[in-house]
């Protein structure tokens, strides 16, 4: 019977995305450009919400004027310009 249960298709196919936001925790990223950064991996980070501190660790170095992903107060991806 568990077999048979664990191979049902429903259990198996995944659902279509269709949210604008992070599933987790209802974020969504906002595109920022770095207008300062700090020693400590964050940056100070223009987006459309205003400037914001945001974490730089996942992205590595950034510079003034690079463009990077921020989703939870973290740049998630730095952008090629």
């Amino acid at each position: 019977m568990t077999h048979v249960c664990f191979e049902h298709p429903g259990l198996l196919m995944a659902n279509e995305c269709a949210d604008d936001v992070c599933v987790t925790c209802s974020d969504e990223g906002r595109l920022g450009e770095v207008v300062s950064k700090s020693a400590r991996g964050s940056a100070l980070v223009r987006t459309s919400q205003g400037p914001q501190t945001v974490s730089t660790e996942l992205v590595g170095p950034v510079a003034a004027g690079d463009l990077v992903l921020v989703h939870a107060g973290m740049a998630i991806s730095k952008l090629d310009a």
